[in-house]
């Protein structure tokens, strides 16, 4: 059943634009979920751009 999920995903990816990006788009977030160093750096970044000031 995974496997068929990736190959769908990976079929939007290769069609036109509209399906491309949202396979792009699904794709980052399936390597985000099964991978624990892109999970970890989530706070991070997110404590790295909210620290950030804003220009006047």
């Amino acid at each position: 059943m995974l496997d068929q999920a990736f190959l769908t995903i990976n079929h939007w990816m290769t069609g036109s634009l509209g399906p491309a990006l949202v396979g792009s788009f699904l794709w980052g977030m399936v390597s985000v979920l099964f991978s624990p160093c892109h999970l970890a750096s989530i706070p991070l970044i997110i404590a790295y751009v909210g620290g950030q000031q804003k220009n006047p």
